[in-house]
């Protein structure tokens, strides 16, 4: 069982998505787009919002948290990733549940 405090956000519903191809313009629209197509790919259409986390360097690809729309599209997600493996543009990218406190 899982305790929330007042004031803390719900993570339960956030994935870490690491490695995704990096971009010259890294907005949040073209990265929508992207984990959008990484979704599809594992016949998954989540509602969600997307948001890039760390200091922005040239040499280093900064990893995205994704919200869902619910905890049942998560675990879907996170019993497909093997099947990244087989996708030449998103073989090296790595999902993780936000378990950040």
């Amino acid at each position: 069982m899982m305790l929330m405090t007042f004031g803390q956000p719900d993570r339960s519903k956030n994935m870490m998505f690491f490695g995704l191809p990096k971009h010259k313009n890294e907005s949040e629209s073209d990265l929508k787009k992207e984990v959008e197509e990484l979704a599809a790919e594992l016949e998954e259409k989540p509602v969600m919002t997307v948001r890039i986390v760390g200091l922005k360097r040239d040499t280093v690809v900064r990893p995205v948290i994704v919200k869902l729309e619910s905890k049942k599209t998560l675990l879907a997600l996170l019993k497909k990733v093997k099947q990244l493996k087989g996708c030449e543009k998103f073989n090296r990218v790595h999902l993780l549940r936000d378990l950040s406190p």
